[in-house]
């Protein structure tokens, strides 16, 4: 039973005014715990280890939080996909650019034919 509810994932209390609202965490690191709802800082979290082994979060978020957290995950979405969509640069050998691989293979070839002569 306990294993089942360890698998779940840990949660989060986001209590806003006299509401409070349960939401699974997504990815919790040493700056950042980000829920489906926005991502906060660690500062502002206080972190209770529950009797399971999972990890409950508590935020106090006022509107200003909620609204801050919701521009921070925007701005963590943007930038994830600016980032696989980035044109990338086709790499050879070593992490050396293919164009300077194909460079040197033409200097090689160069050199052998005229050497040939």
């Amino acid at each position: 039973m306990r294993r089942k509810q360890r698998d779940a994932g840990d949660i989060a209390l986001v209590v806003t005014d006299d509401v409070g609202q349960l939401e699974p965490v997504e990815r919790a690191d040493a700056d950042t715990i980000a829920l489906p709802s926005g991502t906060y800082p660690r500062q502002d979290v206080r972190r209770v280890v529950l009797s399971d082994g999972r990890s409950l979060y508590l935020i106090h978020a006022d509107l200003p939080a909620r609204a801050e957290a919701a521009r921070i995950r925007q701005l963590e979405e943007a930038a994830f996909l600016r980032a696989l969509f980035r044109p990338s640069r086709p790499v050879g050998p070593g992490g050396v650019p293919l164009p300077y691989w194909l460079l040197m293979f033409a200097l090689v070839v160069g050199m052998v034919i005229s050497g040939a002569r």
